[in-house]
C-alpha cells in the first residue's frame, strides 16, 4: 500500500503545484486524460525526442502528433494537452497501462467477487426505477433485486456474469420485472427499443451484438449454417474461456439453437427499430416458438408492402390503357411487367389437403386444428377409428398398406431392392429406390384386389390413397418487378 500512498500523495503535490493551470478541470477530465495518456505510452515513447534519452521518465513534451490526437480526443486544445501533460506527466509515467488494468481487474474480480456475485461484466436493467405510468410506485427506485448466474459470450471467449432482475413491488405496485434488454408485464416481454449492445437469447445465455453480426455475416455473405457458426465460436473465439477454473452451473459451450435465436432477435430487433417500434414478445411458452408470430407480422408486412421501391412506376414496366369493363363502360388499367421464379422446393406443411395452418413442428403430421385425425383411419375416404399403435382401422387391406409404407423405411426392404435392381443389364440408379416413400411423409396406394389376390373384376381393380405422413407444398414463388 505505500507506493500508492505516495503516488497519491504525489498527485496531491502536483495538482496543488499546478493550481492556476488546472483549476477549471473537473475530476472526470483529469482522470479522463490519465487514462488516455496512460494507453498511449507506447506511443509517447515511441515518438520521443533524440535528445531525451533517459526512458526512466516521461519526456518533457509531448510531440505535434500525439498532442493533436489527444486534443481531438479529450476535445480540448492543443495548449491544454501540453498544460495537462506537464502538470500530469509523472502521474501517468508510474500509472499501468489500460491493458494492465483491464488485466488486474478480470483477476480481482475472479478472486475475490464472485463469492459476493460480482463480476467484471455485471448486467443491470438499463432503469432503476419503474417507469409504468398507472403504477402507484412510478419514478420510485426499485429495491427488489434477482441475481442469476449466466454465460455471456464476448468476442474475447465466453465469461461467467450475473443478471440482475428488479422487480416492482407486487403490494403497492404493478409487478413489473425489468430486465437488461426488457421488461415483463401481463405475461409479455417489451423490449426497450434499439439494438443493445448486449443480446439475452436464452434464460442463461447473453451474447455482445459484435458476436451476432459475425454470425449474421457469416450465414448471409459465406452461406455458412448455424451449426458451423456454433462450431467456429466454439473452437475459435471460445476455445479459451475467460475466469478458467471458476465453478460455473453452465457450460460455454455454443448450441446451433442459440444461433439460430439470434439471428431471428437480432433481425426483429432491426425490423423494428427502423420502424420506431418497440419489439413484443410472449414471455411464456418454449423458446423454440417465442419469435414465430413476430416473424409471421413481419414477413407479412414485406408481402404486402415490400421495401420502399415496391411503388415504383414508369413507362418500362409499366403499361396503362382503357378497355371496356364488365358493365361496360370504360376503365383505365395499368399491367406491371414482373419476373417470377421458384426458389423452395417442399415446405412441410399438414396432411389435411389445403390446409394453410402452420405445423408446431416439422415433425408433427398435423396442425394443432387438425390433430384429431389422428384417431381416423388414413386411407382416404375411410372414417373408422384406428386401433391402438397403428395409423389405420382393423381392415386387411388398410392395415397391410401401412405395414407395406413403413417396411419401405426399414434396411431389409431396401437392400432387396438394389439386389433385385442389381440384376436388370441398365439400372437407373443404382443407390437409390425408385419411387421410395419416406417415412415422415408421401402417400400408399391401397388395392383390395391386390392384397386379397382375387381375380380382376369387371369394373378393374379399385385403387384409393393412404396418406401416413405429412405432406410437402410444392414450391414457393418470388415475384420481382424488373425495375424499380
Amino acid at each position: 500500500m505505500a507506493p500508492a500512498q505516495l503516488l497519491l500523495v504525489d498527485m496531491i503535490k502536483v495538482l496543488m503545484k499546478s493550481e492556476a493551470a488546472l483549476s477549471d478541470l473537473s475530476v472526470s477530465e483529469i482522470i479522463h486524460f490519465i487514462t488516455v495518456a496512460s494507453a498511449l505510452k507506447n506511443e509517447i515513447e515511441h515518438h520521443r525526442q533524440p535528445t531525451d534519452q533517459d526512458h526512466t521518465k516521461p519526456p518533457l513534451f509531448l510531440s505535434d502528433t500525439i498532442n493533436i490526437v489527444l486534443a481531438r480526443i479529450l476535445e480540448t486544445s492543443v495548449d491544454r494537452v501540453n498544460v495537462c501533460w506537464s502538470a500530469l506527466r509523472d502521474v501517468v509515467w508510474a500509472g499501468n497501462t489500460t491493458e494492465d488494468i483491464a488485466k488486474t481487474n478480470s483477476e480481482l474480480f475472479k478472486a475475490y467477487g464472485l463469492e459476493h456475485m460480482f463480476t467484471e461484466r455485471s448486467l443491470f436493467p438499463p432503469q432503476h426505477v419503474c417507469i409504468n405510468k398507472a403504477c402507484p410506485r412510478h419514478g420510485i427506485r426499485l429495491t427488489s433485486a434477482d441475481h442469476r448466474r449466466i454465460v455471456l459470450y464476448t468476442n474475447s471467449g465466453a465469461v461467467p456474469a450475473f443478471s440482475v432482475h428488479l422487480r416492482c413491488h407486487a403490494a403497492n405496485g404493478c409487478s413489473t420485472t425489468y430486465h437488461h434488454n426488457y421488461y415483463v408485464q401481463d405475461g409479455k416481454r417489451f423490449y426497450y427499443g434499439g439494438v443493445p449492445d448486449v443480446i439475452q437469447i436464452g434464460e442463461h445465455h447473453f451474447f455482445e451484438r459484435q458476436v451476432v453480426e459475425m454470425w449474421q455475416g457469416l450465414m448471409l455473405n459465406a452461406w455458412v449454417s448455424a451449426t458451423n457458426c456454433a462450431t467456429f465460436y466454439n473452437n475459435s473465439i471460445g476455445r479459451h474461456p475467460l475466469y478458467l477454473g471458476v465453478e460455473w452451473q453452465f457450460l460455454t459451450d455454443v448450441r446451433t439453437e442459440h444461433v439460430w435465436d439470434a439471428f431471428a432477435l437480432y433481425g426483429l430487433l432491426e425490423y423494428h427499430t427502423e420502424r420506431s417500434e418497440s419489439l413484443v414478445l410472449p414471455h411464456t411458452g418454449a423458446q423454440q416458438s417465442r419469435f414465430d408470430q413476430a416473424m409471421m407480422e413481419q414477413n407479412e408486412r414485406m408481402i404486402l408492402l415490400g421495401i420502399g421501391d415496391v411503388a415504383h412506376r414508369c413507362k418500362k414496366c409499366a403499361h396503362i390503357f382503357k378497355r371496356k369493363g364488365v358493365t361496360g363502360d370504360d376503365e383505365w388499367v395499368m399491367v406491371n411487367a414482373a419476373v417470377t421464379d421458384g426458389v423452395t422446393i417442399g415446405h412441410p406443411c399438414c396432411a389435411t389437403h389445403n390446409c394453410k395452418n402452420p405445423l408446431e413442428s416439422n415433425r408433427d403430421r398435423f396442425c394443432c386444428d387438425c390433430d384429431y385425425k389422428k384417431a381416423i383411419c388414413s386411407v382416404k375416404g375411410c372414417e373408422n377409428l384406428v386401433e391402438a399403435g397403428h395409423q389405420t382401422c382393423m381392415i386387411k387391406s388398410h392395415r397391410a398398406a401401412e405395414e407395406r409404407y413403413f417396411d419401405r423405411g426399414q434396411a431389409m426392404f431396401q437392400l432387396r431392392a438394389r439386389l433385385e435392381r442389381a440384376r436388370v443389364s441398365n439400372p437407373t440408379n443404382s443407390f437409390g429406390i425408385e419411387g421410395s416413400s419416406d417415412v415422415e411423409g408421401g402417400e400408399e396406394d391401397v388395392s383390395d384386389n391386390d392384397i386379397h389376390k382375387n381375380p380382376k373384376s369387371d369394373e378393374g381393380n379399385k385403387k384409393t390413397k393412404a396418406q401416413f405422413g405429412r405432406k410437402r407444398t410444392h414450391n414457393e414463388q418470388v415475384m420481382l418487378y424488373t425495375c424499380g
